[in-house]
């Protein structure tokens, strides 16, 4: 059986109008003869305001009770969204966290996600009945409530899609939100930046580890590796959309060049005689295991002289860094490891095939602009610039207009002006 899973997301469902609108078009959909999924956030504001109640209560509670307050922000929606389904004589149902069929790991900002079976799900949709899910949490191996992290509501979307892809085959997933799809840069930012047709699965996830956040990196690779297509589109608007899918052999990996954005990222270097690269591997690993993927790891390793690692994450996992060192590499003394201060990483993909020309567009793009990056890196496809965040606005809207908005790409301008995407 074809099942297309649709997540509402908090944005799309802030008000009780909204959540008839959502409701409305999950209408259409089942009248069209589509069986549907549905999977929501909480309602806009709600996740923050829940979580603003734990630090009022206890600053620093265990993770357990803290997980188990914020999951109530889905369940509410999902039993709301149920409800305005079944007013329009659709036979709907919320779910129960423990009847999703996820279990999770915990991480330092999340989980991992260990397992889906669909079969409850699946067994509902044969019986006519659309099941609501509340999206961001899973059950631990213990049975307890976890959530999944920032985005967490598309992940449990592509999870539930790809787990219905390999049992039952015919799976979609739809991200319905507050953009018209994937843009070139953020339309808040650059109001003439484009709405793209399409993006490989590679693309989109790089994209959205580099800071778009119409979608979450996690929830692009659970998609991939059952190569469920995923098409964003706007919650409330008719037409457009973005298509995420795999790359064919005679595409480029986007059909055009894209920017993203990424603030508050604080770069380290490590750099010591007793440094080696099993060393610098284990870091990875404890940094992989606590959930934390730097924006950069590039290792120096010139002749006759010690190994030196440039890495650069999120300011908020500077902690766990600092206790990811201090973990693998307990010798290394303070003059050991610099930490600098927080930078923009300001992120540019495009066709390897025009590398050269686009690299040097950029350049005299920020060059215009007096900007001097702290450090340049290129990569296949890609290149990075780290930026001060106060001149990373104006870098943003310089490269767009230098290397986008004069190459012939397909999509249409963004016209949203609450797009949060890119």
């Amino acid at each position: 059986m074809e099942v297309i899973v649709q997540k509402y997301g908090g944005s799309s469902l802030a008000t009780p109008a909204h959540i008839q609108r959502c409701a409305e078009r999950v209408a259409r959909s089942r009248e069209a003869g589509r069986a549907i999924i549905v999977v929501v956030s909480a309602m806009g504001g709600v996740t923050n305001r829940l979580l603003g109640l734990t630090r009022d209560i206890c600053p620093h509670g265990e993770r357990r009770e803290i997980d188990r307050v914020l999951a109530t922000g889905e369940q509410t929606a999902a039993a709301l969204v149920a409800m305005a389904l079944r007013s329009r004589g659709i036979t709907a149902q919320s779910i129960e966290p423990a009847a999703i069929g996820m279990t999770a790991s915990p991480t330092l900002f999340g989980a991992t996600i260990d397992g889906m079976d669909p079969s409850h799900l699946h067994a509902l949709v044969e019986q006519g009945i659309t099941p609501v899910v509340p999206g961001f949490q899973a059950l631990t191996e213990h049975g307890d409530i976890v959530t999944l992290g920032r985005g967490g509501s598309d992940t449990t979307a592509t999870v539930i899609a790809a787990a219905w892809q390999w049992q039952y085959g015919g799976a979609q997933c739809e991200i319905n939100t507050d953009v018209v799809g994937v843009h070139t840069a953020d339309p808040n930012l650059v109001p003439e930046a484009r709405c793209l047709d399409w993006v490989s699965y590679d693309a989109m996830m790089e994209l959205a580890y580099a800071g778009a956040r119409v979608i979450n990196p996690q929830a692009v690779e659970h998609a991939a590796h059952a190569s469920v297509p995923i098409m964003v589109r706007h919650a409330h608007l008719a037409g457009g959309g973005t298509v995420i899918r795999p790359q064919s052999s005679n595409d480029a990996w986007l059909p055009g060049p894209a920017i993203a954005l990424l603030r508050d990222v604080v770069p380290w270097s490590i750099c010591n005689d007793a440094l080696t690269l099993p060393m610098i591997e284990a870091f990875r690993a404890v940094l992989a295991h606590r959930g934390i993927r730097p924006v950069i790891d590039q290792v120096t390793d010139e002749p006759g002289t010690p190994l030196r690692l440039h890495v650069a994450c999120r300011e908020r996992e500077s902690s766990g860094v600092a206790q990811a060192i201090a973990e693998v590499i307990p010798t290394l003394g303070q003059q050991d490891v610099t930490m600098g201060p927080a930078l923009a990483v300001l992120t540019t993909m495009f066709d390897q095939r025009n590398a050269s020309l686009v690299d040097e567009s950029i350049g005299r793009a920020l060059q215009r602009l007096w900007i001097t990056p702290r450090a340049t890196l290129l990569r296949p496809s890609r290149r990075l610039d780290l930026i001060d965040v106060d001149c990373a606005d104006d870098a943003v809207r310089a490269v767009h207009d230098a290397i986008v908005s004069t190459a012939t790409s397909s999509g249409t301008p963004a016209s949203d002006p609450q797009s949060r995407a890119m």
